[in-house]
């Protein structure tokens, strides 16, 4: 499948807990959206996930800087908009003021150059890290909201690279252990991460405090 059709996937699932059909019975009981797959999840790392299953659970957790709209073309999501060079290779990202990680920080484009250091590190195991490795020519925060990245060249499938099912996922740096694993997920997503106990259950709830429509749901668990 082409970045662009796993990207859709992964978005109409997203779209699916957020915006759930409503539940009959009693209206103050917990809501639980419930899925299962054939395929295990194998990792809760964004960088890392290589499966269907993991990259349809991260982006409940994690957003790349842009992603899929209503409308099938590539819309902001942790930059509100961008600016591309004339000749394509200079691509300047406006990141969304106010948007909180779950730990209650806030996303500042420093969180942005962590990483894609981290993804472009070669011991990162990132899935991403041979799409960028020869195409990023230098990245740095121009402030706190605004992250510029120089490209080689490649510059007509840079976007569909950085919105790929989230594996370039914004990941808060204090959630990456000292010998680089996530062992609990702190992403800006609509839901927060709760547990994930391999092979038996994955949960996470629902973020209060997220920048953009806020689930009506209240627990996301897959089996």
């Amino acid at each position: 499948a082409t970045p662009e059709v796993v990207e859709k996937e992964a978005t109409r699932v997203v779209e699916k807990v957020v915006t759930p059909v409503p539940e009959a019975g009693d209206e103050g009981s917990p809501k639980t959206f419930v899925g299962s797959y054939y395929v295990t999840i194998t990792s809760i790392d964004p960088h890392r996930a290589v499966e269907w299953s993991d990259n349809t659970v991260n982006p409940l957790v994690y957003e790349a800087l842009v992603g899929f709209g209503p409308d099938g073309q590539w819309q902001g999501v942790l930059a509100e908009s961008w600016d591309v060079s004339d000749d394509g290779l200079t691509w300047t990202f406006h990141l969304r003021e106010g948007v909180m990680f779950h730990n209650g920080r806030e996303l500042t484009a420093d969180d942005v150059v962590f990483n894609f250091d981290r993804i472009l590190n070669e011991d990162s195991g990132a899935s991403m890290r041979s799409y960028f490795v020869n195409k990023l020519a230098s990245y740095e925060a121009l402030d706190p909201y605004t992250v510029q990245f120089k490209l080689n060249g490649g510059a007509g499938t840079f976007l569909s690279e950085l919105g790929l099912s989230v594996r370039t996922g914004i990941v808060a740096p204090e959630a990456v252990t000292q010998d680089n694993t996530i062992i609990h997920p702190i992403g800006t997503g609509p839901f927060e991460f709760v547990w994930w106990r391999p092979g038996e259950e994955w949960r996470a709830r629902r973020f209060d405090d997220y920048w953009g429509q806020v689930a009506s749901i209240d627990e996301v668990v897959f089996k």
